[in-house]
C-alpha cells in the first residue's frame, strides 16, 4: 500500500474518531464517508441504508462473484478521558472498538479502486451503522435495496488487544458468540412497608431467579457447547422508605457460541422466571434487544483469509474457540449466497483493551487491513 495512501486514511481515521456518534445515530459519520468515497469514483453509492448505511458499488464489467467488505461506523457511549490530539469532541461518546480504523480501512480499498479497479465480478464496500446494538446488520438486509447489492461471499475484520501486533486471527465455524439482551419484568402488588403481607414484592423472585440461573449453562468456553446468562441489571422499588415495591426486573445478557444453543437456554430461563413467578403470584414479561446471529465462518471463506495472510506474511493464530463476544456480521453472511468470513487482526498482546478509556485504534493496522482485504479480493477473482 503506498504511503500517501496511508498518510490520508490516517487522517481520515483521525478525522472520525473526532466525530463519534452512537448506533442509529451516525449522520455526520455518513456525510464524512460520503465525502470521501465520492472522490474514488465508484459505479454507483447507496446512501440510507438500514438507517445511515452505505455501500460503494464498483463494477468490473465481467463476469464474476459479488464481494462484500464491511465496516461499522457507529461509536460507544463511553466518555474519552484519556489526551489523544484527536480526541472525541462528542461528550460522553467515542470510538472506543476501532470502528474509525475499520471505516479508514474499508475507504483505503476504495481509494486503491479509483486506479486500479476489479478485473472481475463486483465489490460492494458496506459502512455498516449501529453494530453495537446488532440492529445495523439486520436493518441493512432487510432494507428492499438490499437486493440489488445480494453478495456472493461477506468479509468483514476487527482489531483485537491481546493478539500479537498484525496477527491474523481466524477459524472455521462460531468466530463470534450469539447473544441477546433479555429484561424480565415482574408485577405484583405494592403495599406500605409496615405491612408488607398486604402486598406482593418481586423481591424473593428476583433472588431466586438469580440464584438459580448458574445451573442453566455452561460456561467452560473451550467447549462447543459454552454458553452463558450475566446478570447485567437489577431493579426494585426505590428510595421510598414507606413502600413495599409491586414491580422489579432482571436484565440478563445470553450467549452461546451456537444459535441453537442460545435458544434451547433461553426457553430455560423464560422457563424458570415463569416458574418463580407463579410460585410467587407475579405477573412476568419478557423482552429480548441487543440480539446478534452467531457469526458462523464458512470453511471456504476461512481458507482465503488463511491464504491472504499467507500472502501477506502475516503470522496466523488458530482458536481452539471463537470469541464470546458478539458481532452482528452474521445477519449478512446469513443474507449471502456463499457465506463469509470475520477475521481479527492483532493490535498487540499489551495493547488496551476494546472499550476501555484508554483505547485508541492503532493507525498502523491500517495497511495491514487494506493489504489483507485486497488479497482477499484478488484470491476470490482468481478462482471465480
Amino acid at each position: 500500500m503506498r504511503e500517501e495512501f496511508t498518510e490520508d486514511l490516517t487522517a481520515l481515521r483521525h478525522d472520525l474518531h473526532r466525530i463519534p456518534e452512537c448506533s442509529g445515530q451516525e449522520e455526520k459519520t455518513s456525510i464524512t464517508i460520503l465525502s470521501f468515497l465520492e472522490n474514488c469514483r465508484p459505479d454507483s453509492i447507496l446512501t440510507g441504508l438500514g438507517g445511515y448505511g452505505l455501500a460503494a458499488v464498483f463494477e468490473s464489467g465481467n463476469p464474476g462473484p459479488t464481494v462484500m467488505l464491511r465496516a461499522e461506523t457507529d461509536a460507544l457511549p463511553i466518555p474519552e478521558t484519556a489526551d489523544f490530539p484527536h480526541g472525541s469532541q462528542r461528550e460522553g461518546v467515542s470510538h472506543k472498538c476501532g470502528h474509525d480504523g475499520h471505516m479508514a480501512v474499508l475507504a483505503g480499498i476504495a481509494s486503491c479502486q479509483k486506479d486500479n479497479k476489479i478485473q472481475r465480478g463486483r465489490l460492494i464496500l458496506l459502512f455498516q451503522p449501529a453494530e453495537e446494538t446488532g440492529e445495523g446488520a439486520r436493518r441493512v438486509t432487510e432494507d428492499e435495496r438490499f437486493r440489488e447489492i445480494t453478495p456472493d461471499y461477506v468479509f468483514a475484520l476487527h482489531n483485537w488487544p491481546g493478539f500479537a501486533h498484525g496477527a491474523v486471527v481466524i477459524r472455521e465455524g462460531s468466530m463470534f458468540a450469539a447473544s441477546t439482551g433479555l429484561a424480565i419484568a415482574l408485577t405484583g402488588k405494592s403495599a406500605h412497608a409496615m405491612a408488607p403481607e398486604e402486598g406482593i414484592s418481586p423481591a424473593e423472585a428476583l433472588k431466586k431467579i438469580h440464584s438459580r440461573l448458574k445451573d442453566l449453562y455452561n460456561q467452560d468456553k473451550s467447549s462447543d457447547g459454552f454458553s452463558l446468562v450475566t446478570t447485567v441489571g437489577m431493579q426494585l422499588g426505590g428510595e421510598d422508605y414507606g413502600v413495599s415495591p409491586g414491580r422489579g426486573s432482571l436484565y440478563l445478557t445470553v450467549r452461546a457460541y451456537r444459535d441453537d444453543i442460545l435458544a434451547s437456554l433461553l426457553e430455560k430461563v423464560r422457563s424458570l422466571a415463569s416458574e418463580v413467578a407463579r410460585e410467587e403470584s407475579l405477573e412476568i414479561d419478557f423482552r429480548l434487544c441487543d440480539t446478534f446471529p452467531a457469526a458462523m465462518n464458512s470453511r471456504e471463506c476461512a481458507e482465503l483469509v488463511r491464504l491472504a495472510a499467507d500472502k501477506n506474511h502475516n503470522a496466523l493464530l488458530t482458536p481452539i474457540q471463537g470469541m464470546a463476544s458478539s458481532e452482528d456480521v452474521g445477519y449478512l453472511f446469513r443474507a449471502s449466497r456463499m457465506g463469509g468470513a470475520v477475521f481479527l487482526i492483532g493490535s498487540g498482546e499489551n495493547a488496551p483493551a476494546l472499550h476501555s478509556f484508554n483505547y485508541d485504534f492503532d493507525d498502523s493496522l491500517i495497511p495491514c487491513g487494506v493489504d489483507m482485504f485486497l488479497s482477499l479480493i484478488e484470491l476470490l477473482s482468481e478462482r471465480n
